[in-house]
């Protein structure tokens, strides 16, 4: 084996040390983000689940491994995230936001609304549709190549369900945080997709489209 000299250590002076450090962090978070995203098109999302039971509430927690969106403009984004493959989802969400909020000029209103979901719960023999509407508020431009936000006090409720389907939501509050990577064709086809695997669940056709707040 041939063995290189030793090469003797060199000190860095504070400055050099500080800027190597601050060079290694950025460059490990941009580590953690690349490996969340561990689909084909990257992104993702949360969402926590709250019940409004008096009796028994219970907090739910889902995940999601792809998510992607389209923008007609800055007041008509389109988001659509999966967990699972699009031909066999586990669950999937689609979030529509109507107008977008503007820092300083949008009233803080625990009522207001900017945007409609559908969430949509597959199980081996059924399958059910959530629908509500919540506060969408972006931390990115509509139309950038990639779009967050989070949802925010998303009133859900259990509006179409195939018979025997185990509903352990029944009214709940939803919020959750969304990464989406901008893909309009992907967002059109994976979206035709829940609602072919969803209608194949049902047996007749459930559009998952959201009308305004």
């Amino acid at each position: 084996m041939i063995r290189m000299p030793a090469v003797p250590a060199r000190r860095l002076n504070p400055i050099h040390r500080a800027t190597r450090l601050t060079t290694i962090i950025a460059l490990l978070a941009v580590a953690m983000l690349t490996l969340g995203g561990c689909s084909a098109f990257g992104g993702g999302g949360s969402l926590d689940i709250r019940t409004d039971s008096d009796n028994a509430p219970a907090v739910f927690t889902g995940s999601f491994s792809t998510a992607v969106y389209s923008a007609m403009d800055e007041n008509d984004v389109d988001i659509i995230l999966i967990e699972g493959s699009e031909d066999a989802p586990k669950q999937a969400m689609h979030i529509r936001m109507h107008w977008m909020p503007r820092a300083g000029r949008t009233p803080v209103d625990d009522r207001a609304t900017n945007a409609t979901v559908r969430l949509v719960v597959f199980q081996e023999n059924g399958a059910a549709v959530y629908s509500g509407a919540g506060f969408l508020f972006p931390h990115s431009t509509p139309g950038a190549s990639n779009f967050t936000a989070n949802l925010r006090s998303t009133a859900l409720r259990l509006i179409d369900s195939t018979p025997g389907f185990s509903d352990a939501l029944g009214a709940a509050n939803a919020t959750g945080a969304v990464s989406a990577v901008r893909d309009d064709d992907a967002t059109l086809r994976i979206h035709r997709a829940i609602e072919t695997a969803l209608a194949a669940k049902l047996g007749y056709p459930r559009f998952v489209l959201n009308d305004k707040p």
